[in-house]
């Protein structure tokens, strides 16, 4: 079956192996997990993090939040939101995409007669 046939047509969750469905669940777990994480960092920058930057507290470095928006921070905080918002944020893309080719990769449960 190709590709397309297998995502127009893809197995019952019912009929998945009790492993696929752990896994699954964890995969979409953790792409929730990354996103929630990331969602906590724009918003936490976003309302307490300056316009401006402030050189009396080392906040001098920019980070774009909330599609454009300009927040000076410190670099830790720099670092931890270009971690959890960028680099994690692709591994749960990874995550979702390895979720949705354990479902349609399933065997199929032979019709009954």
């Amino acid at each position: 079956m190709s590709i397309r046939g297998l995502i127009e047509n893809p197995p019952a969750l019912s009929d998945l192996s009790t492993w696929r469905k752990i896994l699954m669940v964890a995969a979409l777990g953790f792409a929730m997990l990354l996103g929630i994480v990331a969602a906590d960092k724009h918003l936490t920058i976003y309302g307490s993090a300056s316009e401006t930057p402030v050189p009396a507290e080392a906040k001098i470095y920019p980070v774009d939040v909330m599609h454009g928006n300009i927040r000076y921070v410190t670099f830790a905080e720099k670092e931890s939101f270009s971690l959890w918002a960028g680099t994690a944020g692709s591994w749960g893309g990874v995550a979702f995409v390895i979720a949705f080719f354990v479902w349609i990769t399933s065997p199929r449960k032979p019709a009954s007669k």
